[in-house]
């Protein structure tokens, strides 16, 4: 998992809202090679251009862009330096498209010849049943998703594969990282961590699974479900990366959804409140046109105070702008996206037990 911390955005210091706006234009047909060539003007201003493509590739935008602006009918300017380093970084994704397609390969003939089930969830699922050119929308890793009790077979069989095992405590509860450079492996047993929901969701989410582009993926139903409550605890909204928020809009514009199925599970796992969030989050920076395609929006949403102060959040980046002071935003923000003061409870019991065992620390959803 990306350290949140490593995604400050120096080069493009505009708040989160109007950045990602402004960088998911790349995908717009209706955007101008002039509006584009302003577009970088204004995020990149002065920054040094392999740094200001960092940033770009951090939201998963890089070659996007780069296909934007190499098209023949673009004739609006861009600087030699930003459209080399563009290139450059479209290469190295491109690169890393190509391994961990390889990787999920092999991982399907491993975990189907051991009796393993298993789900790949999250961007390098998404971008091949979403995204016209897959290779254009990076991921950093591949995130998979287990039955806890296969979890050390499964590490077993990637370690006899030239992977090795990382361990981050703050995580070990429901995940663990696996690396064969230039492929990383992120092993879940659970989508969040013990105590954040009611009910079990790895095992709903493995028997609904379906196979599409070669392997095992979960449904339109439980992929939405993760894109409506991982990035509440894992990365505090805010510091989700453009490309998942494209990833939320390409689903419910273009994909089947039972709706129904959605919030029944939502509402079992006590997770409405995030799902509202998050659904929130998406409304502000696509704007108002995803909104006749979510009809869980009302029935999920929290009381009105609740509403206005995740609001707050939401509006003035605080996760982003408040993430070097310790524990606050887990406590300030994740907390009350809880459904109810049981939830609460139950999640801080459970943070405790587990950081009193030494288990994990204080970071992570």
């Amino acid at each position: 998992m990306t350290d949140i911390a490593a995604s400050t955005y120096t080069p493009l210091s505009l708040h989160t809202l109007v950045r990602q706006r402004l960088m998911l234009r790349a995908d717009d047909p209706d955007a101008t090679a002039q509006e584009l060539s302003d577009i970088l003007v204004k995020l990149c201003k002065d920054a040094d251009p392999h740094a200001a493509v960092a940033a770009f590739g951090d939201e998963g935008l890089a070659s996007l862009w780069d296909e934007r602006i190499s098209r023949p009918s673009f004739d609006a300017p861009v600087s030699d330096g930003l459209r080399a380093a563009l290139k450059a970084k479209r290469w190295e994704e491109a690169g890393r498209y190509l391994a961990q397609r390889a990787a999920i390969a092999e991982v399907d003939s491993l975990f189907q010849a051991a009796g393993i089930a298993y789900a790949v969830f999250k961007g390098t699922h998404v971008r091949e049943l979403e995204w016209q050119a897959p290779a254009l929308r990076s991921a950093n890793d591949i995130d998979i998703l287990i039955p806890a009790a296969r979890r050390t077979d499964a590490i077993s069989l990637l370690e006899r594969a030239g992977f090795t095992l990382r361990i981050d405590e703050k995580n070990l509860t429901h995940e663990v990282t696996l690396v064969r450079a230039p492929v990383t492996i992120d092993l879940h047993w659970d989508i969040i961590r013990p105590g954040r929901a009611r009910c079990d969701l790895a095992t709903p989410f493995l028997e609904g699974r379906n196979k599409a582009a070669g392997f095992y993926g979960l449904n339109n139903e439980a992929t939405l479900i993760v894109m409506l409550v991982h990035p509440v605890f894992a990365r505090y909204v805010n510091n989700l990366s453009a490309c998942n928020v494209k990833d939320f809009e390409k689903l419910v514009l273009q994909r089947p959804i039972d709706w129904d199925a959605v919030y029944t599970l939502l509402d079992k796992a006590g997770l409405k409140t995030a799902a509202w969030t998050m659904l929130t989050w998406y409304r502000m920076v696509l704007g108002e046109h995803i909104t006749p395609k979510l009809p869980i929006l009302d029935a999920v949403k929290p009381g009105r105070l609740r509403q206005a102060y995740l609001r707050q959040w939401l509006e003035h980046d605080l996760s982003v702008r408040l993430w070097n002071i310790p524990l606050l935003t887990p406590l300030a923000f994740t907390l009350p996206a809880h459904d109810s003061v049981a939830d609460v409870v139950r999640a801080v019991r459970a943070r405790s037990e587990l950081a009193l065992s030494g288990i994990t620390g204080n970071a992570g959803p």
